[in-house]
């Protein structure tokens, strides 16, 4: 069961890349131009992650300690009030952000809103790079920071879950991805 809830967090990533290309593909097809070496090296690392979790193959249906793991609580209340709290904690700095650094704070509170959404806050940035409130490198570095806060919020959550192995295998592959991403974002950064 471990193997195939790390291969789903793993394709929810490679979801992750395949939906943010569409959207600021729509949003703003010259911020993607410059996106899509970091959405290729991201997705191309996402799926060789899930090909690794899933030991290179699909696994089938039923198979697996479903009835245990039928068996636990899906819901902790304490742990979604704490994740409101912070998250309502962010949003608040990424409004004081905004009115203090302008356009500095926008990549920011953009980065910032990625711990609840990575696909919310990225289209709000190719909005605000197609309305020209921020430059086409500013909105690729504030989406980039969304992935970025938004893979601590899965490796947050994999801590919670399960804790010990899946965690730190969460945090090892999210690492890994984000230094492909980023690596994406720094060779279209003017030098």
């Amino acid at each position: 069961m471990r193997a195939a809830c790390l291969g789903a967090a793993q394709l929810s990533n490679l979801a992750t890349v395949i939906e943010l290309a569409v959207i600021v593909g729509i949003l703003d097809a010259g911020l993607l131009a410059l996106f899509w070496p970091a959405l290729l090296a991201y997705g191309t690392g996402a799926a060789i992650a899930a090909l690794w979790a899933l030991g290179w193959k699909i696994p089938e249906a039923g198979v697996g300690e479903q009835d245990a793991w039928l068996s636990q609580r899906p819901f902790n209340p304490r742990s979604a009030l704490l994740f409101a709290l912070l998250l309502s904690l962010l949003l608040l700095l990424a409004g004081q952000a905004i009115a203090v650094l302008g356009a500095q704070g926008m990549v920011l509170a953009v980065g910032l809103a990625g711990f609840a959404d990575a696909h919310a806050a990225s289209a709000s940035a190719a909005q605000l790079a197609s309305s020209g409130l921020l430059s086409g490198h500013q909105a690729l570095v504030a989406m980039a920071a969304a992935v970025s806060c938004n893979a601590v919020s899965k490796v947050f959550a994999a801590f919670l879950g399960d804790g010990g192995a899946f965690g730190w295998t969460v945090a090892i592959s999210q690492a890994g991805l984000l230094a492909l991403l980023w690596l994406g974002v720094l060779v279209q950064l003017p030098l």
